[in-house]
């Protein structure tokens, strides 16, 4: 009996196998057919914690980290579930060309962030001919000020935001700056129903990183002025990327879009 698998999807056919042979096939796996579960969803796992840290910090590539979470995974009879959805990245090890996509899909919106990119077109220099219109990804700054208030960890906002210090610590800084004269005229000083305990300065930053060997890119964050002096002295963790350019986009200085200082 022939039988087109072609225009079958996976549980069709592995239904039709397990129906005509019984005998030979009797339990076939279903993981394929399954959705991976949350990693908010899932105990807690020092390992994936680990090789999201190493690949955050460009450590470790995506593909590498699944891969040795696969190995952990072979070596443990029972692994433990976030190792096993770790080790899931791109079908198993089978597509290594999609573990980031997959990677990106699995911590989407992880813990409630709702976290979203718009596109931007700015005009970039991207070859030597001329300045092109290119999409670049950015995050809006009062969206991710709203994440941190919005992310029921009080010790991340008191840290990251608030730089552990007490209300009258942050109203004697205002204090002094309202007396320097670049600020003293400043809008935010003029305003009677402002109470400085609980005013935050934003300051941006930008400079160049290594993203890939031989490939840098100029990267704008944003931090609290508050946040060196707080408990959490990750720099990864204190600024907050908003846009990421790679130089090689950067090269004519007459774009006025993005020049470099």
């Amino acid at each position: 009996m022939k039988y087109n698998f072609a225009k079958q999807s996976l549980f069709q056919v592995r239904t039709h196998l397990n129906n005509q042979h019984q005998t030979l096939l009797p339990s076939l796996p279903f993981h394929d057919c399954r959705k991976r579960q949350r990693l908010e969803e899932l105990d807690d796992s020092k390992t994936v914690r680990k090789l999201t840290d190493l690949v955050g910090r460009g450590k470790c590539s995506v593909s590498a980290a699944a891969e040795l979470a696969q190995c952990v995974v072979e070596d443990h009879s029972i692994p433990h579930g976030a190792v096993k959805a770790f080790a899931s990245l791109g079908s198993g090890g089978r597509n290594p060309q999609n573990c980031e996509r997959d990677l990106h899909r699995w911590l989407r919106c992880l813990y409630g962030l709702q976290l979203q990119t718009y596109t931007l077109k700015m005009p970039l220099q991207v070859d030597s001919l001329k300045v092109r219109e290119v999409p670049i990804r950015v995050l809006s700054p009062h969206e991710i000020l709203h994440s941190l208030v919005t992310m029921d960890s009080n010790f991340a906002f008191a840290s990251l935001m608030l730089g552990n210090l007490d209300d009258s610590a942050r109203s004697f800084f205002w204090t002094h700056v309202k007396s320097l004269s670049p600020w003293s005229t400043h809008p935010i000083f003029q305003d009677p129903t402002i109470s400085l305990s609980r005013l935050i300065g934003i300051t941006i930053h930008a400079d160049g990183a290594v993203m890939k060997r031989d490939d840098e890119c100029f990267v704008w964050s944003i931090s609290s002025c508050f946040g060196n002096e707080g408990m959490i002295k990750d720099p990864l963790l204190m600024k907050f990327p908003i846009a990421v350019i790679p130089e090689r986009f950067m090269l004519d200085k007459n774009v006025t879009c993005f020049q470099k200082s």
